[in-house]
């Protein structure tokens, strides 16, 4: 998981990871108010295993950013149960952008891409004036540099395993 953040996260807060990727057809969903695709029925709540991000965080965020997401999905195993390779997109990354909680394109966008998703809160609070010049000022910003640090420390720490990465203004903490 690689962590970037310039600002304080005003003007960029950059998630990367390599895991399994969203699907192509997920993607216009993945930010949209009351949308999953990781759970179909109820019991699906106790199998979830990975962090990733939860559709009303990006919702959120999509309401008060420039917010992409980029993802490329990993080939799946060939197995006799299910004859194709994969599920999704493997062969290039998609990415989709939202404003103002909406996708801006009805499909996403072919893009070059690692496998993985990367998700791209650009601008932060570029819509509510008044909000961002609160979180404007040095003091301010460092405020919530620390707090970001605190829970990708966290996250480092609770699965130590996954190696995690973080920049701020250019400087590389791991």
């Amino acid at each position: 998981i690689d962590i970037q953040c310039t600002n304080g996260g005003l003007n960029l807060l950059s998630i990367t990871d390599d895991g399994c990727g969203i699907s192509k057809n997920d993607l216009s969903l993945a930010a949209v108010r009351f949308a999953t695709s990781k759970l179909q029925e109820f019991d699906d709540l106790k199998s979830i295993e990975t962090f990733g991000f939860r559709g009303e965080a990006l919702a959120s965020a999509s309401m008060v950013s420039r917010l992409t997401i980029s993802s490329r999905r990993r080939p799946r195993p060939i197995s006799k149960e299910s004859p194709s390779s994969s599920k999704g997109n493997t062969n290039c990354a998609y990415k989709q952008t939202y404003r103002d909680g909406k996708p801006t394109t009805t499909k996403p966008t072919p893009s070059a891409g690692n496998y993985g998703t990367v998700v791209k809160v650009e601008d932060l609070f570029y819509n509510i004036p008044s909000r961002r010049n609160a979180f404007e000022g040095t003091k301010r910003e460092t405020e919530e540099y620390n707090k970001i640090l605190e829970v990708a420390q966290r996250y480092a720490i609770h699965k130590s395993a996954i190696g995690v990465s973080f920049t701020c203004g250019g400087k590389k903490k791991q």
